[in-house]
């Protein structure tokens, strides 16, 4: 018997992926739970590795399933996470144990497939091996917190795009449904397909197909709403044309947050303007500005700015071009930065934590104190559904961003989103005079190059070290890649 108490009997299966997509939860499940017992702090928590045995099949089999630390955990650095993989993978191939499946697994409700889960996607292909492919499941989670509709769309873009190469090599794709028995199906293949949120394997909703021409399902829910009288019509301004009496107003988080749904409610009576098709990629591209021409006693025209979402590039990237068109505009009196998250996330990530640090840097402390409003996304419309999410936003408040005001913006099915919408520009608009941000006072002021600024001086400090992390991180990749091949083919044939 192994130190983690597996036997050769055992049928290992390996459950991977991104911190927070649910791999404690599918143990759970696996060993007879509810998922009740897990945890559901914003920070990671599996922080080492653990065996969890049962038995399941027919006939009867035993299994050990291995819960990880999940990539891009909050404080734990992938190195870290691979290193334990890869000794565990070494232990289990010196005594000779089976390995039956390796698991990735992935959140369906995420809206977009970002840079930070672009990389732990390279990370885990880079794992794999053809010959070991069979044996390989990308399990998609959370089914049960996605509109089944916007569900089987995420999907049929991730089969036919960023999973398409693995699944030519012939990995499967499966759906957990916070089930033992699609725990079962998973594994053994013996169990009954579970039909999830109404919506079958095939992509059917209660036997009836979906129409992929569908480009936007969460436009079909939104019931119209009276616009309140501080708004007006909302066009696109040519940046050209920014006048010193806009009162500017930026718009950045992370992508698929809601910044172009929040910019379309405002400009109701310009229907979409912004287009924003249901879909995994981002899709702000590049800097925009929206000019509204208010009714109220505001006279000065209010400028809506949105940005391209933190994941889409390099944080750095994305900081140095809303830098630049900062310098460009230096006239301009931004009044108010509005940060978007969405409420949904069960975790804060390395990624989201990085990203947060290199905005504080752009802003300086005293803008973020009198400038920035975190606005979160997704909250339910019914007081009673929100209270899974009052616990995210006191932690948020408490350990990330404590720095801001925080507001709320509920989901875009809700009748009242418009005018949700409007009661935080209004806000932002009201409130004291916002401060100039740091990166305002050293390129415009200082007149220093964007990469003498404090976040120029910070990225080329981050950039050596990430250099010096990333072939530590390819020779652990290639470890991991030549233990899974031997622990598969332990007697020359695969295990399972």
């Amino acid at each position: 018997m192994s130190s983690y108490g597996i036997t050769r009997a055992d049928k290992i299966i390996i459950v991977l992926g991104p911190t927070g997509t649910g791999k404690s939860t599918f143990i759970d499940y696996a060993i007879g739970g509810n998922g009740e017992g897990i945890g559901h702090s914003l920070i990671s928590r599996t922080q080492e590795i653990t065996v969890h045995k049962t038995v399941m099949g027919t006939p009867p089999q035993s299994f050990a399933f291995v819960d990880t630390p999940g990539f891009d955990d909050t404080t734990k650095p992938d190195y870290d996470v691979l290193t334990k993989i890869a000794e565990f993978l070494a232990r289990i191939q010196n005594d000779k144990l089976n390995l039956g499946k390796l698991l990735y697994l992935h959140r369906i409700t995420d809206n977009r497939m970002d840079s930070a889960q672009l990389k732990n996607l390279e990370l885990f292909a880079g794992m794999c091996d053809t010959r070991t492919m069979s044996r390989v499941v990308l399990v998609t989670t959370m089914w049960k917190l996605m509109d089944p509709l916007r569900g089987r769309l995420a999907e049929k873009e991730l089969k036919g795009d960023f999973w398409k190469k693995l699944i030519q090599q012939g990995c499967s794709v499966e759906r957990f449904d916070d089930s033992s028995e699609s725990v079962a199906r998973i594994i053994t293949g013996f169990s009954k397909t579970t039909n999830i949120s109404g919506v079958d394997q095939e992509g059917k909703i209660d036997g009836i197909a979906i129409s992929d021409q569908v480009t936007d399902p969460g436009q079909l829910q939104l019931s119209p709403s009276p616009l309140p009288p501080s708004t007006a019509v909302l066009k696109r301004a040519k940046t050209t044309r920014m006048h010193a009496k806009d009162r500017v107003i930026l718009l950045l988080g992370y992508t698929g947050t809601g910044r172009s749904t929040f910019i379309n409610a405002i400009g109701r009576g310009d229907n979409a303007v912004v287009n924003s098709p249901f879909s995994v990629q981002p899709c702000t591209k590049e800097i925009s500005a929206f000019r509204l021409q208010s009714r109220d006693q505001i006279k000065d025209p209010i400028v809506l700015v949105d940005t391209p979402g933190f994941g889409t590039h390099s944080d750095y990237t994305i900081l140095g071009n809303i830098s630049n068109w900062l310098e460009v505009h230096h006239a301009i009196d931004v009044v108010s930065i509005l940060f978007f998250c969405q409420i949904e996330n069960n975790r804060v990530t390395s990624s989201d934590v990085s990203t947060w640090e290199n905005f504080k840097l752009l802003c300086g402390e005293v803008a973020m104190k009198a400038s920035v409003t975190v606005v979160t996304t997704g909250w339910d419309c019914a007081e009673s559904s929100n209270a899974r999410y009052i616990d995210r936003e006191s932690e948020l408040r408490t350990h990330f961003w404590k720095e801001c005001d925080f507001l709320r913006l509920e989901r875009d099915t809700c009748s009242t989103f418009s005018t949700s919408a409007c009661t935080i520009l209004d806000n932002s608009v009201r409130s004291a005079p916002g401060s100039r941000l740091r990166i305002q006072t050293e390129m415009i002021h200082e007149k220093k190059p964007l990469e003498q600024t404090t976040l120029g001086q910070q990225h080329s400090q981050n950039r050596s070290t990430q250099r010096k992390l990333q072939k530590q991180v390819k020779d652990l990749v290639r470890s991991v890649r030549n233990g899974l091949i031997l622990a598969f083919f332990r007697i020359g044939r695969l295990s399972l």
